[in-house]
C-alpha cells in the first residue's frame, strides 16, 4: 500500500469492472481496518488520498457495504476529518498532508496550523473526537504535537487561537492527548530535542534512583542536571525499548508543565548516553541535602525558611493536581531548591493522569516495599499483594510526610511504633516547634482515612493565609 494515495486516484478516475472492483476492495479494507491499531500508517496514506481533492469521499461511498458509511464531517471539510461508521461504531481520522514535510520545511504552516487548531478545539469540546487527533501519523503527528506543546505552554497564545475554551478545561483535557499521540508515534515535539554537540556531563553520576542516574552537565555552557535511564547497549534490545518509552513518557508528561513550583524540562537529547535518551533540566541543590548538612554543622534552617519551603512544594503539588496529575512519588528527596531558596517539585517519573471524565481512583501498578510516604490505604494494598491505588489523597498524605522530614531531617515516622497516627507536633534538631495552626494542617493531611484528608488545593489555601505571617 505504498502507493495508496496515486493508485486510489487511478481507481476512482477508471472506469471498468476490474478497476471498480479493485477499488471497492480497498473501500473494503479501509472499513475493516479502521479500528486495527495495526494499520494506523495505511489509513493515514488513505486519508491523505482525499486530502485535495474530498469530492472524491462521495464516489468511494458507493462502494461502502449498507450501514456503514464514510464522510466528510460537516465542520471539518477543509481539515479532511472523516467520520466512519462501521458495525454501527463510529470513529474518526484526520489528515493535513503534512506527511512528506520535515521541521526544517520553510513552508511556514499557517494553513496547517489553523487545520490542527480546530481539531484540537473539536477534540476538547467532543471527546469522541478526540481519536482523530491521536491517531495522526508521520508529518501530520510531528507538527500537531510541537503545535500542542506550543498551545499547552503559552495562555496567551491558547487564548487567541481557542478564544472559548478557557486555559483551566485545556490543562485538564488536552495533556492527555498530547501524551497519547507523542506515545503512540513514538516521537516528542522537535522543540525539545537538543543536539548532542550543544551537551558536556561528568563521568559519574551525582544522584541515582531504582531507574535512573542523574548528571551535572553543561548545555551551551549553562549548568544543569541530566537524567537517563539505567541501562546500557548490552541490555536486550526489549528491555532498552521499555525503558526508551518510560523516558519518553516522563518527557510528554512533563514537557507542558510551567509553574515556579515544577522543575521545568529544558530539553531531551535521543543517544547522548551511549545511545540512551537524557533528559535535560536545571542544575538544583536537594532540599534534604541542605537540611541534613546543615544539621551536620549544628546549625538548621529558621522556621520561616521551613515553613516557606512547605508552602512551595504545596503550591506545586496543588498545581499539578489542578490539572488531573498524580504526583505518585512525592517526598523530600524529589523536591530541588534554587538561588533563591523557592523549592521545586521534581520527578514525575510515576506520575499519571486521573481520569477527567471520572472521579473513580486511578489503579497503578507499582513494585516495592512499603515506605513511610505510603498513605494507610497503600500499605493495606501491598499487604494484600493488590495494585497500589494511587489518588490524589495518597498524594496529600505524602506532602504531610514531607512536612515531618523537613522539620526533622529524618524520614517520618522513625522511630514510631506506629506510622498511622502522629501525636506531638514535629520540632527540628534546634528544639523550634512547628506553628499549632500549620501543624492542624498537615496533621489533617496524615489522617488515616483518605476522605478525612482535605484537597490539595485546600491545603495551598489554608498555608497561604498563614504565610503572611512568616518572615
Amino acid at each position: 500500500m505504498s502507493h495508496v494515495k496515486t493508485f486510489t486516484r487511478f481507481c476512482l478516475r477508471a472506469s471498468g469492472f476490474s478497476a471498480r472492483q479493485t477499488f471497492k476492495s480497498i473501500a473494503k479494507h479501509y472499513i475493516c481496518s479502521s479500528r486495527d491499531l495495526q494499520l494506523e500508517n495505511t489509513l493515514q496514506q488513505l486519508d491523505n488520498a482525499f486530502c485535495y481533492e474530498p469530492h472524491y469521499i462521495h464516489k468511494f461511498q458507493k462502494y461502502i457495504k449498507p450501514g456503514d458509511s464514510f464522510s466528510l464531517t460537516d465542520d471539518f471539510e477543509d481539515t479532511h476529518c472523516i467520520r466512519i461508521t462501521s458495525n454501527g461504531e463510529t470513529t474518526f481520522r484526520s489528515a493535513f498532508g503534512l506527511i512528506d514535510r520535515d521541521d526544517d520545511d520553510p513552508y511556514p504552516f499557517e494553513r496547517e496550523d489553523f487545520c490542527i487548531i480546530r481539531l484540537i478545539r473539536v477534540a476538547l469540546l467532543e471527546p469522541e473526537r478526540g481519536i482523530a487527533l491521536i491517531t495522526l501519523q508521520g508529518g501530520d503527528a510531528k507538527r500537531t504535537l510541537k503545535l500542542m506543546l506550543e498551545l499547552l505552554r503559552d495562555d496567551d497564545y491558547w487564548t487567541k487561537k481557542v478564544p472559548d475554551i478557557p486555559c483551566s478545561d485545556r490543562d485538564i483535557f488536552l495533556p492527555p492527548l498530547f501524551l497519547q499521540l507523542g506515545r503512540r508515534v513514538a516521537k516528542l515535539p522537535s522543540t525539545l530535542l537538543r543536539p548532542a554537540e550543544s551537551l558536556t556531563a561528568q563521568r559519574a553520576p551525582f544522584a541515582y534512583g531504582s531507574s535512573a542516574y542523574v548528571y551535572k552537565g553543561q548545555l551551551d555552557n549553562i549548568p544543569v542536571a541530566l537524567k537517563h535511564p539505567r541501562y546500557d547497549t548490552s541490555m536486550p534490545e526489549d528491555t532498552q525499548d521499555v525503558q526508551e518509552e518510560y523516558t519518553r513518557r516522563e518527557c510528554l508528561m512533563w514537557s507542558p508543565l510551567c509553574h515556579p513550583n515544577i522543575i521545568q524540562l529544558q530539553g531531551i537529547n535521543d543517544n547522548f548516553f551511549n545511545g540512551a535518551p537524557c533528559m535535560i533540566s536545571p542544575l538544583l541543590d536537594e532540599l534534604l541535602k541542605i537540611i541534613k548538612a546543615s544539621r551536620r554543622k549544628g546549625e538548621y534552617p529558621e522556621t520561616a525558611q521551613l515553613n516557606n519551603w512547605i508552602l512551595d512544594i504545596s503550591a506545586g503539588l496543588a498545581y499539578l493536581h489542578s490539572r488531573r496529575i498524580i504526583h505518585g512519588d512525592l517526598r523530600a528527596d524529589n523536591v530541588l531548591v534554587d538561588k533563591n531558596d523557592v523549592a521545586l517539585v521534581a520527578d514525575l517519573g510515576l506520575a499519571f493522569f486521573a481520569d477527567p471524565n471520572s472521579w473513580l481512583p486511578n489503579f497503578e501498578a507499582v513494585d516495592g516495599q512499603p515506605s513511610p510516604w505510603h498513605a494507610p490505604e497503600l500499605k493495606d494494598s501491598l499487604d494484600r499483594s493488590r495494585p497500589l491505588e494511587r489518588t490524589f489523597a495518597t498524594d496529600v498524605f505524602a506532602f504531610g510526610c514531607v512536612c515531618l522530614e523537613i522539620y526533622t531531617s529524618h524520614p517520618p515516622f522513625e522511630n514510631r511504633k506506629s506510622d498511622k497516627t502522629v501525636d506531638l507536633r514535629p520540632t527540628t534538631p534546634l528544639g523550634q516547634t512547628m506553628d499549632e495552626r500549620l501543624w492542624e494542617i498537615i496533621g489533617s493531611c496524615l489522617s488515616d482515612s483518605p476522605t478525612d484528608r482535605p484537597t490539595m488545593v485546600e491545603v495551598f489555601k489554608m498555608i497561604s493565609l498563614l504565610a503572611s505571617e512568616w518572615s
